[in-house]
This record gives structure tokens, C-alpha cells and sequence, in this order.
């Protein structure tokens, strides 16, 4: 895995928040898709979000 900085995000990558307990998946323009929490339905959301930006720990790509 390649450590990729937040500037550096390319569609497919990787990124994790809290404590590397949670996962997304970049996919452009500032967006990640992931599902928020068990039993709720994936969905996009912006990486300039308030909480995600407080618990953003880094990306990688495969």
C-alpha cells in the first residue's frame, strides 16, 4: 500500500477516519462513498464535512 497525501487523492483511493477504523473510497472532486454506519445505506460524502475532516487519519492506494 502507497501512502497518498490528501492533495494527491485520485478516484479508487483509500481514505480513513477514526483511528483507521473506517473506511471510503475516493471518488473525485472531493467526494468518498462509504456507509455511515451497519445497516445504513452507502452513500457520498464530501471530505470538507466538519467531522470528517476532525477524524480524516489518511489515504492509501492498492
Amino acid at each position: 500500500l502507497a501512502s497518498v497525501s490528501k492533495s494527491d487523492l485520485r478516484p479508487g483511493d483509500l481514505v480513513f477516519f477514526k483511528n483507521f477504523s473506517h473506511v471510503g473510497i475516493y471518488i473525485g472532486n472531493g467526494n468518498f462513498v462509504h456507509a455511515p454506519h451497519t445497516g445504513t445505506r452507502v452513500r457520498v460524502e464530501s471530505l470538507s464535512n466538519p467531522y470528517r475532516l476532525k477524524n480524516y487519519c489518511g489515504a492509501c492506494r492498492i
